[in-house]
């Protein structure tokens, strides 16, 4: 069994994408507090409310800047190693793997936490009067709330596996860009987030 634990972790561990996790996922809980305890954009189970306006400029400056690329940097990661997991485990078995490691979590949080938590909010709120059955028995419309970011995760893994499955032979890897090309494609993603935000503003979709 240890021999086989062994052989499990003998790869090593790239320290440096584990602290950049780490980080990230710090910001994460950061940003949900913001929005908690004084942001006046974002939407939360619960929200204290704005304090002053001084605090909702803190907060709204650190949301700008922290959703602007955290969890793009997130799916980067993931993106980047997704290819030598395919190539490691098989289509099949990839598959089935994000189906466990993601699919599972997904339809547990959908299916009966986040019912769970709406009821606790509505009955705090007074919008709602009544058993959690009778609650979850008008809960037609499931919301994916905070795990909207699975549902994503697992539309690009599959969407990577169809494609593997297309074309078995992942394609070449194409020279660094340059300088040019970068700065390119950031003022047109900035400028394509710009258009999107217009329509729908941080917290369009409330999660509850």
């Amino acid at each position: 069994m240890i021999e086989s634990l062994q052989l499990k972790f003998s790869q090593p561990r790239l320290f440096f994408v584990d602290n950049l996790r780490v980080l990230l996922i710090g910001l994460v809980f950061l940003v949900h507090m913001a929005i908690t305890y004084g942001s006046p954009v974002g939407s939360w189970y619960y929200q204290e409310g704005v304090l002053n306006m001084p605090t909702a400029v803190i907060y709204v400056t650190f949301l700008g800047l922290v959703q602007a690329f955290f969890m793009g940097l997130l799916f980067l990661i993931s993106g980047y190693f997704t290819p030598s997991s395919y190539d490691r485990k098989g289509s099949r078995k990839f598959v089935k793997d994000r189906l466990i490691r993601l699919g599972l979590p997904m339809v547990i949080f959908v299916g009966l936490l986040e019912p769970i938590v709406d009821y606790i909010v509505a009955i705090t709120n007074g919008s709602f009067q009544g058993s959690f059955l009778s609650y979850y028995g008008t809960y037609i419309i499931f919301g994916y709330g905070i795990m909207w970011f699975v549902l994503a995760l697992l539309f690009f893994a599959f969407a990577y596996a169809g494609w593997r499955h297309i074309q078995p032979k992942p394609t070449k890897a194409r020279e660094f860009p340059k300088n040019a090309g970068i700065v390119g494609f950031a003022l047109l993603l900035g400028a394509a987030s710009f258009a999107v935000r217009l329509i729908f503003p941080i917290g369009y979709l409330s999660i509850v």
